[in-house]
C-alpha cells in the first residue's frame, strides 16, 4: 500500500513539476472568457482557469442603464445576440431575455469574482464611454469599486486595465493592492515609421508621472525598441500585451512581457524554449544603453507627487463671491465665430481666456514634435510652433 502511495506521490509531483517548468522563463499567459464555453458565461471563465499553464482570465466589464455591472466584450449587443441594444441604455432583466432566447446568459460582475480561485487571475478591461459623446461615467466607476469592495476578494489577484488615465489613478488611491496598467495602441498607422517612438514617449511620460503598474499594449507589426523595454524594466513598470497580430509571439515586446493575452495558448506554449532563451540573453538593465533624453531617466525631472486636493475650495465664503458669466472649455473655428459666440444671448461672456492651443498633442518632449508624428496622433488640424505654422 506504501509502495502505491509513493508512487501515486512521484507522479503527482512530476505533472507538478512539468506544469511549473512549463511556465517559467516565459509570460504568465491570460486568455479571454470565450475559450470552449459562451462568450462570457460563468463557464468560459471556470475553465480558462482551469486551462494548463493559464494565469488569468480577461473580460470587458459594462454598465447596464439600471446600474448592474456585466460582463460583456461588445457595448453593442448585436454581433453576439443579433438584437441592436446598446447596453448602457438598457436594464439588465431585458439583456438577459434577449440573451436567453439565444442560448445565452449574461454574466454579472459580482458571480465572476465568487468564482475567482485562489492563485488566479483577473483582468479587467473597464468601459468608461459607453454614454453618447464619450461623457465619462462617474457612476461606473464608483459601482465597479463597491462590488469588489463587497466581495471580499483578494485584491492582489486583481488587474484593472484602462486607457483613462484618470480612472486608473482613482482606482489605485481607492485600491492600491488592484493592479492598474495603461492601456495604449502601438499598432502601425499610415505607414509612418516614428509612430510607435512618438506614441511610446507619451506613454513613457504618463507612467512616470502616475505611478501605474505598467502598461497594456496592443501592437500589430510594430515592435518596441530595446532601450524602450529596457527602460520600464529599469522603472520595475509591467509590460502586459494585451492584443496582437497573429505570429507575432517571437516579437521583442511578446518576448519580454510580464503578461501575454492569446486566444491559442498552446501555439504560444509550442515556442516557449526560444522564448526563454532570448529572455536570458536579452540586456535589460537602462544604463547599458546610450539613451537620450527623454529616454534617459537622469535626465528627465523627478515624477511629481501623486496628490490630489479633493476639496480646492474649502473655507470660500461662497456669500461674498462675484459670480461672473464665464465657460471653462469652447471651441470657436474662425473669428466671426468667437464674435458671435461673446455675444451670446441672453447672457453674453464676462470673461473668457483665449488659448492658441497648439500643439494640443500631448507628445513629448515638445521640441521633438513635427507634422509627421503630430498628425498620426489623430489631430487634424494645424500645429503651430515658435509662431510658425507647420502644416
Amino acid at each position: 500500500m506504501r509502495k502505491i502511495l509513493h508512487f501515486c506521490l512521484t507522479v503527482l509531483l512530476g505533472i507538478f513539476s512539468a506544469v511549473t517548468n512549463a511556465a517559467e522563463g516565459i509570460p504568465e499567459i491570460i486568455v479571454p472568457a470565450s475559450l470552449n464555453a459562451k462568450e462570457n458565461s460563468v463557464e468560459a471563465f471556470r475553465n480558462g482557469w482551469k486551462m494548463k499553464n493559464v494565469s488569468g482570465v480577461s473580460t470587458y466589464i459594462r454598465r447596464t442603464s439600471d446600474g448592474v455591472l456585466i460582463c460583456f466584450q461588445d457595448s453593442n449587443t448585436k454581433r453576439l445576440l443579433g438584437v441592436s441594444k446598446e447596453i448602457h441604455k438598457t436594464i439588465f432583466s431585458e439583456l438577459q431575455k434577449l440573451a436567453s432566447a439565444k442560448g445565452f446568459s449574461i454574466t454579472k460582475f459580482e458571480d465572476v469574482l465568487k468564482e475567482l480561485p485562489e492563485g488566479k487571475k483577473l483582468f479587467l478591461e473597464v468601459a468608461l464611454y459607453d454614454a453618447p459623446w464619450r461623457f465619462y461615467d462617474n457612476r461606473f466607476l464608483k459601482d465597479f469599486m463597491s462590488v469588489i469592495r463587497d466581495s471580499g476578494i483578494d485584491r492582489n489577484q486583481l488587474v484593472v486595465i484602462s486607457a483613462d488615465q484618470w480612472a486608473l489613478r482613482e482606482i489605485r488611491v481607492a485600491m492600491p493592492n488592484v493592479k492598474t496598467l495603461f492601456y495604449n495602441r502601438l499598432v502601425k498607422k499610415h505607414n509612418r515609421k516614428d509612430y510607435t517612438t512618438a506614441v511610446f514617449r507619451t506613454v513613457q511620460e504618463k507612467l512616470r508621472t502616475s505611478g501605474f503598474h505598467g502598461t497594456a499594449l496592443a501592437l500589430n507589426e510594430i515592435d518596441l525598441k530595446p532601450e524602450e523595454i529596457a527602460l520600464l524594466r529599469s522603472r520595475d513598470q509591467e509590460i502586459c500585451i494585451w492584443e496582437s497580430a497573429d505570429g507575432t509571439f517571437d516579437k521583442l515586446a511578446c518576448v519580454m512581457a510580464d503578461y501575454f493575452r492569446t486566444s491559442d495558448p498552446d501555439a504560444f506554449f509550442k515556442v516557449a524554449e526560444p522564448i526563454r532563451e532570448k529572455r536570458k540573453t536579452f540586456c535589460a538593465k537602462a544604463e547599458d544603453y546610450k539613451l537620450v533624453a527623454p529616454y534617459d531617466p537622469a535626465k528627465l525631472p523627478a515624477a511629481p507627487p501623486n496628490k490630489r486636493n479633493e476639496n480646492p475650495y474649502a473655507g470660500i465664503n461662497w456669500n461674498k463671491v462675484q459670480q461672473i458669466h464665464t465657460t471653462s472649455h469652447a471651441h470657436c473655428a474662425s473669428g466671426v465665430g468667437l464674435a458671435l459666440w461673446l455675444k451670446r444671448k441672453p447672457h453674453p461672456m464676462k470673461f473668457v481666456t483665449l488659448s492658441n492651443y497648439h500643439p494640443a498633442s500631448p507628445t513629448y518632449p515638445y521640441n521633438e514634435v513635427n507634422k509627421k508624428n503630430y498628425r498620426i496622433l489623430n489631430h487634424k488640424h494645424e500645429l503651430v510652433r515658435n509662431g510658425k505654422v507647420m502644416q
